[in-house]
């Protein structure tokens, strides 16, 4: 009888009177993946605005960051999720995250972007293309985040119609509105693609 009280006692607290390490330590580790990766503009469905007439779409005359610094009257904008056409190219930023770099420990945005040739030639793509404008003013070229697992945007060309998906890798310069610029290194005219992202 007393060991069968025994039995029942070890059974009770091995099922579900105590903690076990792992659920001890969930609160931390939550909190570290948190820190980790924050997303700071959600992925949307593209919806470019070129559809159904594509003809008298022209993303420059949006004027949707009046308040931006440099901004010109050749500026192409759009919101996260939606296009920009410039130079035969429709371009989409679709997302963006703030990360950590697993061995500077530096922080970095990761922005998701979209490329599709609407020319009958061919032209060419690079992550070299995007480019960051930080709250601060400064625009800024791509870097390198270590330990990003996301597919980043290489170089290469595209046909008619050919589309590419990649992210784009920038140094985080503390909370506040960034902006995404598009513009093809060979294209000498002054037009570039523009969306804001507002980091916390």
């Amino acid at each position: 009888m007393g060991a069968a009280i025994l039995l029942i006692i070890v059974i009770s607290s091995v099922a579900g009177g105590g903690k076990s390490k792992t659920d001890s330590a969930s609160p931390a580790t939550t909190k570290a993946a948190a820190e980790a990766t924050t997303t700071i503009a959600p992925a949307s469905t593209k919806t470019c605005k070129d559809t159904p007439n594509t003809e008298s779409f022209d993303s420059k005359k949006q004027g949707l960051y009046p308040a931006r610094a440099g901004v010109t009257k050749t500026d192409h904008e759009a919101v996260v999720g939606d296009c920009v056409r410039v130079s035969g190219a429709t371009t989409y930023v679709t997302a963006a995250t703030v990360t950590t770099d697993s061995i500077t420990n530096k922080q970095g945005i990761i922005v998701t972007v979209s490329q599709t040739n609407r020319d009958k030639a061919t032209k060419s793509y690079n992550a070299l293309d995007w480019k960051l404008q930080t709250p601060q003013g400064t625009i800024e070229n791509m870097t390198i985040i270590f330990g990003d697992n996301s597919k980043s945007l290489s170089a290469g060309e595209l046909v008619t119609g050919g589309s590419v998906e990649g992210t784009v890798a920038f140094d985080y310069a503390g909370p506040g509105t960034y902006y995404v610029q598009y513009k093809p290194l060979l294209n000498l005219g002054s037009d570039v693609g523009i969306w804001g992202i507002t980091v916390p």
